[in-house]
């Protein structure tokens, strides 16, 4: 399977788990630069493309830990198209694609060892990872629930958690809610 045709299936994937892409922006594809993985916006034509270190060239671990982290943060684009404002994103946002960026491999043996280097070496997405993973186990459908009523991840408020009948603590809402660091 090549990089566009693993990309489509975890677009659906991921639009299966936490609902659909919502945004004008079209996707165009991937690129590759010598820094970290993120989206690129072309505002002049409303493309987003998803740009990928030059270490996943040669990694299929990464190739796939990037891609599908970067696809999910395609489902709720942080760059407004009409405004070009960038919203700040929150630990819930990178806690949803570090979870998927680790279930997309089916090798138990794989997702420890991604599990372990996030704990060592990226505390920050680990612990967003963790708190996604417990707010799904209390509901499974948390993220689609949410995103009915407030699409944009970067956008929800603790109001959205109390209509959406989640119950969590007002502790956990606000770790989630907080600007990722």
């Amino acid at each position: 399977m090549n990089v566009d045709e693993i990309a489509k299936t975890y677009l659906s994937q991921a639009e299966d788990l936490f609902g659909p892409m919502v945004s004008s922006w079209k996707y165009r594809g991937i690129e590759y630069h010598d820094h970290p993985p993120h989206l690129t916006y072309y505002p002049e034509t409303a493309d987003v493309v998803i740009s990928l270190s030059e270490r996943t060239l040669n990694d299929d671990i990464q190739l796939r830990f990037q891609l599908s982290h970067e696809i999910c943060h395609m489902l709720y684009p942080a760059m407004d198209i009409r405004s070009l404002k960038l919203d700040k994103v929150n630990v819930l946002n990178e806690g949803v694609s570090t979870l998927f960026s680790i279930i997309v491999f089916d090798d138990s043996e794989v997702m420890g060892f991604i599990v372990q280097n996030l704990q060592k070496h990226n505390a920050n997405y680990y612990d967003a990872f963790i708190l996604v993973k417990s707010l799904l186990s209390t509901n499974i459908r948390a993220i689609k629930d949410l995103r009915n009523l407030e699409p944009f991840i970067n956008r929800l408020n603790p109001a959205h958690f109390s209509k959406a009948g989640i119950e969590i603590s007002d502790s956990s809402i606000s770790k989630l809610l907080q600007e990722f660091r």
